[in-house]
């Protein structure tokens, strides 16, 4: 059996105003993963997808040429044609939330195609494995900006601008990151509209927040590379707020905000498309208990918590 594991993502700084041009920052969760695993069948002629998360325990056969799976196996096997599909048992598990702005797509592509790619004994770089992945991913976002590739197959942290480079950086240090699911969601469609026709309604009270929000991802990222995990949440909260004047936040977002930070979390905010979806908290090892129980407590439906801190250096 061969198992491949990638990391989900979540936005740090800059939701919103990276639509419009501005920068912002992403990063990997290593703690929570999604799980690919593959085993030969050798009673069967046919290959068999398990993948609970979705409902799926299905004969590949039988899968439609667009479903993300059977479209992932199929370009992994065109772009290797000297290896071909034999019957195999294909199970897939994913910690993460599907349709919460962390990466849920991608990471259970990037497990899919390393566990091929172990399990067929070839050679593969991350940047092969973001490509692949990027071409899946217009199967679920039609147009995909590229942050969710590479933040999860190179496991790093990106600073990404809209028809720039990604640029790749750092965070050393102990610090957590505690996720909260509000429990709701509003379509991210929905909120990147609302926030689009502000815009056209408000033009310089809009652009004065985007450029302040671009401003706070920028200290903000480099307070994490030198491991100054305060300031980092200053900025945080200084985003969050930034969100909240945009009509981006809700009630149940700001008081889990608040929630994680009277629990004694450095910063928090909203991250994604906002009204609904999941909160970010970043705290010291010895706050992460009492603020996931605070967040919970508060009425927080998931709470997830992961290392905030890369292993290797920056692959700019």
């Amino acid at each position: 059996m061969i198992s491949a594991s990638a990391p989900g993502k979540v936005i740090l700084f800059g939701e919103h105003a990276v639509v419009h041009g501005y920068k912002a920052a992403a990063i990997p969760l290593p703690a929570i993963r999604a799980t690919s695993s593959i085993g030969n069948r050798y009673y069967s002629l046919g290959t068999h997808i398990v993948a609970p998360m979705i409902d799926l325990d299905a004969d590949y056969a039988d899968l439609a040429d667009s479903h993300p799976l059977k479209f992932t196996i199929d370009l992994f096997y065109a772009r290797h044609p000297h290896v071909a599909l034999s019957p195999i048992t294909i199970s897939i598990e994913s910690q993460i939330p599907i349709s919460s702005g962390m990466g849920s797509g991608a990471a259970v592509t990037a497990s899919l195609l390393r566990s091929l790619f172990q399990f067929h004994k070839i050679d593969f770089s991350p940047q092969i494995l973001s490509e692949l992945v990027h071409e899946v991913e217009k199967i679920h976002h039609g147009t995909p900006s590229g942050i969710d590739n590479t933040v999860v197959c190179f496991e790093q942290p990106v600073i990404f601008k809209k028809n720039q480079p990604l640029q790749t950086f750092s965070i050393t240090g102990e610090a957590i990151l505690v996720i909260a699911n509000s429990g709701h969601t509003t379509p991210t469609h929905e909120t990147v509209a609302y926030v689009r026709q502000k815009l056209v309604d408000q033009p310089q009270t809009v652009t004065s927040i985007f450029t302040a929000i671009e401003e706070t991802c920028l200290e903000g990222v480099q307070a994490l590379q030198s491991s100054n995990f305060p300031f980092a949440g200053m900025s945080m909260r200084k985003n969050h707020q930034l969100l909240r004047d945009l009509g981006v936040s809700d009630p149940v977002l700001d008081r889990l905000v608040d929630t994680a930070i009277k629990a004694g979390a450095w910063g928090a905010k909203l991250s994604g498309g906002g009204r609904g979806g999941i909160i970010i908290a970043l705290c010291s090892p010895e706050k992460e208990d009492f603020v996931g129980s605070s967040l919970e407590n508060a009425g927080g439906v998931q709470i997830m918590t992961t290392p905030i801190a890369t292993d290797h250096g920056s692959i700019n």
